[in-house]
């Protein structure tokens, strides 16, 4: 938001995880219409449904972070923009009156009496909104009218700009032509027209920024902008529109609107309904259920495909066609249930909060007998710390969570269908002593998942082919199948292109069963592979409520959840994937006043190793945005080295930062609704040769480093604090780590953030439990689920713990294959050959008793896997450290040895 004419404090920004949506290639519909490619940007992916939400975000927060905020939000709309403003301004904790004429359809008035909105309908809904904000001094949030609109929408043109390879025009329906003007306007902003600039400098694979033609859309009878563009004759019958039948006749956006389409060769387009149906049938052919102005948008670019010969195009889909509706418990979530049945689920709360107003008295009188309106409006605040160990800060309710006992009978009632979805069980492990009825639907069938399910747990095993790896941070074979390209998987980035799409599979074991491994094995490694499977929709469906938990999500990942309805334990992904950006998060870390390392983000194609050394230093660290466990981390000294760097990454842009002596240090951290809540930093094991084949790769956590090493932890502890805080006024909630850098001279650098669940978030789960603590991961679960209901303290976490966890990666050349192992406590057998025996079957990091003689728990992989050179494969852990001063300790690197060499070559 640097350079708007209005922007909010850092601070005090809003988001419920509204833009970068998804830009999906739709070949299938090219085809159809004449098109060479067709993208389709997906703003009914917005929380709300509609690209209304990128303008009420910013919106909203302008006004909540004023100072005192306003009683009040007024707007008048047809029907999404007060749809978001009622969902922003209930974020905000600020009331909001929304005006809109008795035609907005009555799925839509649901919708914004649902969002706790308070419904003023009127023939005269634009006029008294603006009479009555004038009377009380309120601000009106009209988007054709608010000056602050347009900059909330320019994140769509930025995204739109940044579609790779580049489009040569974007269509997108209109109404009052804000979000259009808003586009043209972020085009037009000096960073984005240096990269233009700069653009026919670049080599041919590198990103370009080309600005493409703009073309506004819109329905018969509103056309004020596309009409006078648009001169074809239209009959009488054509003339009457569904299309936008609420929008705007006049706006006064119509001047710079024409200015931006006629400076960028576009156009403008009149849409009838026959030919906005037809453009709707062909998406929702495609799985895509899209509203009439959005298929409008097709229709167009299906037109200008015709008439003037455009090949390449983004359309955008504006919002989603159906409104969901909060559904009662019980009900069917069959796709026929339809807007009167949604509409009756609301009644209740329609009956009290939509009135009929005829004048500005009657409006101002319905507001002032608002119950809301006697509330207080400030923003919630995130983790100053200020009220940790208050006694008054502690909630009196008998359903507050603040030590394991509650949080069981708390989860008993709220996520008894509580479900980890993902590679192996070995992510998941932690909570189901807490949660006896907590389910696992995974991949492989390992050791510890055959005792789980022997325990009494609901254990789905899909057995899959062996992978390359079952390490969820690293990315999923491709497996070459043509017809994969256009999978939702495909388009969203799970999968690569080209992807293999998981064939259904069959499971080897159920709740309660014992039937023999199945013999379909699906592709991928990861929770959305889990989750496609036909054999996951059956399990799920055992379960009284399910909910999902992943170790990370994806906008895939949520869509699957929200078709199925399943609830996603999870913050936004695309909300948790701009922090987890190594890119952004220069930005980000410069913005909160972070002690991040020399960096800059850097265009390697055109970059080399004696400009960088001598800006950075001689040695450095080259970074893709994404580091799949290091995958994409490379340590460089030399010009081969950068060469070879620069190669692996396709010569992209990437984060180049001076590489600074010293240890990696992680913190736990959990955003809630009462504050931040951070563990105490730990010792990250990187680079270890008989660990890893990556110099700078993650192979293992040890808790007792802090202890041991007598480390001050306030630092370490502060940053994730703010860090948390940056995150919680964003609107995140939930798990993340921050791995940080501890120099020789002690000092703190924060080298990346991780706003999602860690690798290590099952050891460092049950070493809480063991020492008798509310773990972090149920803090989590509630915050995502019951944000009211935590109430434990606030520095409950912040004491070193004593444990540790190797992570095995396959350190040879050449493919091998994983041995048939014990899940359980590991000793050395006496005999003088270094081997070791498993004493005691387990899976447990917090088992009452292992035996004093087997102090390692192996967690053992699926047998007969295949392994590629760096593959992850094993788990070691320990109730004790395994470094002495940073090294890894003489009998840890002799259970260690003992493991790899029963990889079979």
């Amino acid at each position: 938001m640097q350079g708007f004419a209005h922007a909010p404090p850092p601070g005090r920004r809003l988001s419920l995880g509204e833009g970068d949506t998804p830009a999906e290639d739709v070949p299938a519909i090219a085809a159809q219409l004449g098109l060479a490619r067709l993208v389709l940007k997906r703003e009914d992916r917005n929380p709300t449904g509609s690209h209304k939400d990128r303008g009420a975000a910013y919106q909203v927060s302008l006004l909540a972070s004023a100072d005192p905020p306003p009683r009040w939000l007024v707007i008048s709309s047809s029907g999404n923009a007060a749809i978001a403003t009622a969902r922003y301004g209930r974020a905000a904790g600020i009331p909001v009156a929304a005006f809109v004429s008795p035609r907005t359809s009555p799925a839509k008035r649901a919708r914004i009496t649902a969002e706790g909105a308070l419904l003023l309908v009127s023939e005269r809904a634009l006029t008294l909104a603006r009479d009555v904000a004038a009377a009380r001094g309120l601000h009106n949030l009209r988007p054709s009218t608010d000056p602050a609109a347009p900059e909330g929408f320019q994140t769509l043109g930025w995204e739109l700009l940044a579609i790779e390879p580049p489009v040569e025009a974007v269509f997108t329906f209109v109404s009052s032509a804000t979000s259009l003007v808003a586009i043209g306007r972020a085009w037009q902003r000096p960073e984005f027209a240096a990269m233009v600039r700069s653009a026919a400098n670049r080599p041919e694979h590198a990103p370009t920024f080309a600005i493409p033609q703009l073309h506004a859309v819109q329905g018969a009878g509103a056309q004020p902008v596309a009409g006078e563009f648009d001169k074809r004759v239209l009959e009488p019958a054509q003339r009457q529109s569904r299309v936008g039948q609420l929008g705007a006749r006049k706006t006064r956006r119509v001047g710079e609107a024409k200015r931006f389409l006629r400076s960028t060769g576009g156009s403008g387009w009149v849409i009838t309904d026959a030919e906005a149906e037809a453009a709707g049938r062909l998406l929702l052919d495609a799985g895509i259920d899209s509203s009439l102005e959005g298929a409008a948008a097709l229709a167009a670019a299906g037109r200008a495909a015709r008439e003037r010969g455009l090949r390449n195009v983004a359309v955008v889909i504006t919002g989603a066609r159906r409104v969901d509706v909060p559904r009662r418990a019980g009900d069917s979530q069959d796709e026929s249930h339809d807007h009167a049945r949604a509409i009756d689920q609301v009644q209740g709360m329609a009956e009290l909060s939509e009135r009929f107003v005829e004048d500005v008295d009657a409006a101002l009188q319905a507001m002032d007998a608002w119950p809301q309106a006697s509330q207080d409006s400030s923003v919630p605040s995130f983790g100053s710390g200020d009220e940790r160990n208050e006694p008054g800060a502690e909630p009196s309710d008998a359903g507050v969570v603040r030590n394991v006992a509650s949080f069981s009978a708390w989860a008993s009632r709220q996520v008894a269908g509580l479900s980890f979805v993902g590679p192996d069980t070995h992510y998941g492990i932690g909570l189901e002593s807490l949660l006896p009825s907590m389910r696992f639907a995974v991949l492989d069938d390992t050791p510890a998942g055959r005792l789980l399910r022997s325990a009494g747990h609901a254990v789905l095993a899909l057995e899959a082919d062996p992978p390359p790896s079952a390490d969820p941070e690293a990315a999923p074979l491709a497996a070459p199948n043509a017809t994969a390209a256009a999978s939702p998987a495909a388009r969203d980035g799970t999968h690569p292109p080209n992807a293999s799409t998981p064939s259904p599979p069959s499971p080897s074991t159920s709740s309660g069963s014992n039937s023999p491994p199945a013999t379909r094995r699906p592709a991928g490694r990861n929770a959305l592979d889990v989750l496609q499977a036909p054999a996951t929709e059956a399990f799920l469906a055992e379960a009284p409520a399910p909910a999902i938990l992943v170790f990370k999500s994806s906008h895939a990942i949520e869509r699957r959840c929200r078709d199925m309805g399943w609830p996603l334990i999870a913050s936004p992904a695309k909300l948790a994937r701009r922090w987890e950006n190594k890119l952004a998060f220069l930005e980000i870390g410069a913005e909160l006043g972070l002690p991040l390392p020399p960096s800059a983000a850097v265009e390697l194609a055109t970059s080399s190793y004696a400009q960088l050394s001598s800006l950075l230093g001689p040695r450095l660290v080259v970074q893709g945005p994404s580091g799949y466990a290091g995958l994409k981390t490379f340590p460089v000294d030399d010009e081969p080295l950068f060469v070879s760097a620069r190669d692996a990454l396709r010569g992209r842009t990437a984060r180049v930062s001076r590489r600074l002596e010293g240890e990696t240090w992680t913190v736990n951290a959990c955003v809630t609704a009462r504050g931040v809540v951070v563990g105490a930093p730990f010792l990250q094991i990187t680079g270890h040769p008989a660990l890893t084949l990556q110099s700078l790769g993650s192979c293992g956590q040890d808790w007792s480093a802090t202890r041991q090493q007598a480390l001050d932890t306030a630092p370490g502890i502060e940053l994730a604090r703010r860090i948390g805080t940056g995150l919680g006024a964003e609107g995140y909630r939930g798990f993340f780590g921050v791995d940080l850098l501890r120099d020789v001279d002690g000092a703190y650098w924060v080298i990346e953030v991780n706003p999602r669940l860690v690798a290590s978030v099952s050891a460092y789960t049950q070493l809480e439990l063991f020492a008798g603590r509310l773990p972090m991961l149920a803090r989590h679960v509630v915050s995502l689920r019951d944000p009211d209901a935590d109430g434990a303290s606030l520095d409950a976490h912040e004491m070193p713990l004593v444990g540790a966890q190797l992570v095995l990666h396959h350190v040879g050349s050449g493919r091998a294959r994983t041995p048939r192992l014990a899940s359980g406590w590991y000793g050395p057998v006496v005999d003088g050959h270094g081997a070791y025996a498993c004493e005691q079957a387990g899976f447990r990091l917090d088992e009452p008793s292992p035996p004093a003689t087997a102090p390692w728990l192996v967690l053992a992989p699926q047998s007969g896997r295949t392994l590629r050179p760096g593959d992850a494969w094993c788990r070691v852990q320990s109730r004790t450290g395994v470094t002495e001063n940073g090294a890894l300790r003489t009998d840890a690197l002799a259970i260690v040895a003992w493991l790899q060499a029963q990889l079979k070559a």
